[in-house]
């Protein structure tokens, strides 16, 4: 799968990094929602920056994920609990070996091939992994 404009955060496994800036998926961004169009087979994830007053005003109030020409896509239902503030929560973005596709716990600590998938952790259990052609980071002020 091909990053078109941004790299994931290896290290740490909750944000992206573009250009100089490291956007913290787990920290400053709260999941809005995702989509899945099957006819131009694109995954768009959606989030929203958080209210919390250690945000800088300089970061994107929206951050997107765009996928485009998915070859596989597997969510997995968030468990049921009572904390609804889990559900938007990041615990870890990173990348997953394709041959490990029931493995919705861990993630690799470098890129092993072309084919890694990408997998989302939500605090609650919900997960999303997908497979693509490429992806992109869009942002937006507002």
């Amino acid at each position: 799968m091909r990053l078109q404009n941004f790299s994931l955060d290896l290290v740490q496994n909750i944000g992206v990094i573009k250009g100089e800036t490291d956007f913290d998926l787990h920290n400053d961004y709260n999941l809005e929602s995702f989509h899945y169009d099957v006819l131009s087979s694109e995954l768009t994830v959606n989030w929203q920056i958080d209210e919390g007053d250690w945000i800088q005003p300089s970061l994107p109030r929206k951050l997107t994920l765009k996928f485009h020409n998915i070859s596989f896509l597997q969510i997995i239902k968030n468990e049921t609990d009572d904390d609804k503030s889990d559900d938007g929560c990041l615990e870890m973005i990173g990348l997953s070996d394709y041959n490990m596709r029931s493995d919705y716990k861990s993630v690799l600590a470098k890129q092993t091939s072309a084919n890694n998938d990408i997998i989302l952790i939500f605090l609650n259990g919900q997960s999303i992994r997908v497979n693509a052609e490429s992806v992109e980071l869009i942002l937006e002020a507002s």
